[in-house]
């Protein structure tokens, strides 16, 4: 990844006029007392220096704007405020936004940690849920042991608590297999808008390539209600590759864990990206977020796990392995009692003994294929081959046992 992308798109560049002339006005505007300067000239210096700074708006900036330009709406059908005033309020903040539009345009972007409570990460998902209404998808990737799994539930709670702040927290929403995950996702008691669902079907599968074909499955069936059922749902992984490129592309955050959890610094690290879909190329993008300050998040801090609810999501992995143990030993025993009743079968069959008889008088495989003696491929015959052997071999055995 390229950590230059996106990093520094509000810097000036040096050979700007507009930017040393911007920040003498914006100083001036800030020195001068009201006494010394008319409303309007007030109100015109703020509207050229917004005019200085276009081009330059950053998300930060649009947001405070939308926000402003609302709350002055709201003002205007409030007959006890004058107009001098409201224009007054409205230009003395609109001047606090662009000056610190300024701040950071000159600044440049300073790269910062920050911790899961009230972090930039939270925040965005949060407006994505109750703003943009709609749901997210969070992958978080890491090797095994990395705490990954404690890093989606210490999320979950943290999001949770502000989209359902009445709802008691609850592990109930944690998912191992794909059955598991649909029956809470079609749950809507069990899950309502804004809940969570953590998927850790492939941290914990035996089979990896089972693992990814139900949670591409499942992603591609539930992408087009996801946006009306206002879910966070989040998904562990070893890495990106396990999801297929198609649902990669419908992810909004990417978490890479950088560093377990240390009982000594009290919490464990994550990079946090936010991903985005370039459409005229389908390429994705991953970019650091930036907080409300301007600054770049290069690093998420996620504290200690409750040891109540670290208890509780053992126990359910532990029932889930178990379950998945005993399931893998009754599918080899079926298999093997398959194989035999196959053997069994074959033993009795013509051809097969057709065959035995020939490779006994020392003729080759080959050449019973060139002169078709027996119609079947060299795949099957080569399984016949190692059948035979294992016969004769028995034979053996027993006559060895039996002196």
């Amino acid at each position: 990844m390229d950590d230059n992308s996106e990093i520094n798109i509000y810097n000036p560049n040096n050979k700007d006029d507009f930017y040393p002339f911007g920040i003498v006005l914006a100083n001036a505007i800030k020195k001068v007392n009201d006494s010394c300067i008319t409303g309007d000239n007030y109100h015109r210096s703020v509207e050229a220096l917004e005019l200085l700074m276009g081009g330059r708006e950053d998300e930060i900036y649009e947001d405070e704007i939308y926000m402003l330009n609302s709350k002055h709406n709201i003002l205007e059908s409030n007959n006890k405020i004058s107009i001098k005033e409201r224009q007054g309020l409205y230009y003395d903040e609109k001047f606090r936004i662009i000056n610190a539009l300024v701040h950071r345009s000159t600044r440049g972007v300073l790269r910062v940690k920050e911790y899961l409570t009230q972090s930039e990460l939270v925040r965005l998902v949060v407006k994505n849920i109750k703003k943009d209404n709609q749901g997210q998808i969070i992958a978080i990737t890491g090797a095994q042991g990395t705490g990954k799994s404690y890093d989606g539930i210490a999320l979950s709670k943290e999001v949770v608590k502000y989209t359902l702040p009445k709802r008691k927290f609850s592990l109930d929403n944690v998912a191992f297999t794909t059955q598991e995950f649909f029956r809470i996702y079609n749950n809507k008691d069990l899950t309502p808008e804004g809940d969570y669902i953590l998927f850790e079907e492939i941290g914990v599968n035996a089979n990896a390539k089972d693992a990814l074909t139900s949670i591409n499955k499942v992603l591609g069936k539930i992408s087009q209600t996801l946006r009306y059922r206002k879910l966070i749902i989040i998904l562990t992984a070893p890495d990106l590759s396990f999801i297929d490129k198609t649902l990669r592309k419908q992810m909004h955050f990417w978490l890479e864990t950088d560093k377990k959890f240390s009982k000594k610094k009290g919490y464990s690290t994550v990079k946090p990206f936010i991903v985005k879909n370039i459409q005229r190329t389908g390429d994705l993008h991953f970019i650091y977020p930036k907080n409300t300050d301007g600054n770049q998040v290069r690093e998420l801090r996620i504290p200690e796990l409750d040891e109540s609810l670290a208890e509780e999501y053992e126990r359910k992995q532990k029932y889930y392995k178990d379950n998945l143990s005993r399931e893998a030993e009754q599918e080899i025993g079926a298999l093997q009692e398959r194989n035999i009743m196959k053997n069994k079968s074959l033993r009795n069959d013509p051809e097969f003994l057709r065959y035995c008889e020939l490779k006994d008088k020392g003729m080759k495989t080959k050449n019973i294929i060139e002169n078709s003696l027996i119609e079947k491929s060299q795949p099957t015959l080569s399984k016949w081959e190692k059948l035979r052997k294992k016969i004769k071999y028995e034979s053996v055995e027993d006559g060895i046992s039996k002196n």
